[in-house]
C-alpha cells in the first residue's frame, strides 16, 4: 500500500495549512495562503502569480531592495533605499479637505480648529457650530442673518448703521476683518468682526502709486490663500 503523503503532488512543507492569524502569512489573489518568506522568490507559489507581482525588486551589488508596489513607498536611486512618500507635500496623493499629516507608509487627515471630522468620510471636515452667518448690505446699514438649521431658528442683527450706499462685502476669515465699500464716499471701510458685533470702523484710503491719485473702488475681494485684498478701480480701470 502506498503511503498517503506520497499521493500529493507537493511537498509536505507546502501542503501544510498556514494559520490565518499568522503574521507570516500572505493571502494570494485566489484566496490561498502561503508563507510571506515565499513571495518574490521568482516562483509562482500562489499558482496565480499574485505573490510575484506585488513588489518592485531592485538588485544593487547583490543586495535586494524591495518596495511594495502600488503603495505609498518609492525607491530612492541615490540612497538605494525604499522610502516613504510624503503625502503632505504631494496633494495628488492625499484627499484631505483641510490638513494632511504624513505617516510612514500612509497619512492621516485632520481638521482645523472649530471643525470636526465627518463620521461618513474621515477625510472631510464640517463646522462644529452649525450656525450659518449671512452678511447683508443695505443702502444704509450692514446686517448679519444667523441661521441654525438644527434648531430651525433665525436671528438678524445690525452690525453697521448710518451708512450711505454700502456694497461689495468681503471678509478675511482668518483674521476676522470685515471690508466693505461706501459708494457715496467712494471709500473702503473695515472693522474687526466679533461674535456679536464689530469693532470701531476704520477708513481705508487707496492711492495710485504712479500718480498718487485717489483710487475710487468699485469692487473688493479677499484672496484667502495670500491674504491680499484686491480692489478694482472704476476711473483708472485697474486692479
Amino acid at each position: 500500500m502506498i503511503p498517503f503523503f506520497l499521493l500529493s503532488d507537493e511537498t509536505f512543507e507546502l501542503c501544510r495549512t498556514v494559520p490565518c492569524n499568522s503574521t507570516n502569512r500572505f493571502r494570494c489573489t485566489n484566496g490561498r495562503y502561503i508563507y510571506r518568506c515565499d513571495i518574490c522568490d521568482h516562483t509562482d507559489n500562489c499558482d496565480d502569480g499574485s505573490d510575484e507581482d506585488i513588489y518592485d525588486v531592485y538588485t544593487i551589488k547583490s543586495t535586494r531592495i524591495v518596495c511594495p508596489r502600488n503603495t505609498r513607498y518609492k525607491y530612492n536611486k541615490e540612497s538605494f533605499t525604499c522610502e516613504d512618500i510624503n503625502e503632505y507635500e504631494n496633494v495628488t496623493l492625499n484627499y484631505c479637505s483641510q490638513i494632511c499629516v504624513n505617516k510612514r507608509g500612509s497619512f492621516r487627515c485632520e481638521c482645523a480648529t472649530g471643525f470636526q471630522r465627518s463620521a461618513v468620510n474621515r477625510s472631510d471636515c464640517y463646522a462644529g457650530d452649525q450656525t450659518i452667518d449671512l452678511m447683508i448690505s443695505e443702502p444704509d446699514e450692514i446686517g448679519r442673518l444667523c441661521r441654525n438649521p438644527i434648531e430651525n431658528a433665525s436671528h438678524y442683527d445690525v452690525f453697521v448703521e448710518d451708512q450711505h450706499d454700502t456694497s461689495f462685502i468681503s471678509i478675511d476669515i482668518n483674521n476676522r476683518i470685515f471690508y466693505w465699500i461706501g459708494e457715496a464716499a467712494s471709500k473702503i471701510y473695515h472693522a474687526h468682526l466679533t461674535p456679536n458685533t464689530i469693532s470701531t470702523v476704520h477708513l481705508q484710503v487707496l492711492l495710485n502709486e504712479d500718480n498718487n491719485h485717489l483710487i475710487i473702488p468699485s469692487s473688493i475681494t479677499i484672496d484667502w490663500i495670500s491674504q491680499n485684498l484686491y480692489v478694482s478701480g472704476l476711473i483708472h480701470g485697474c486692479i
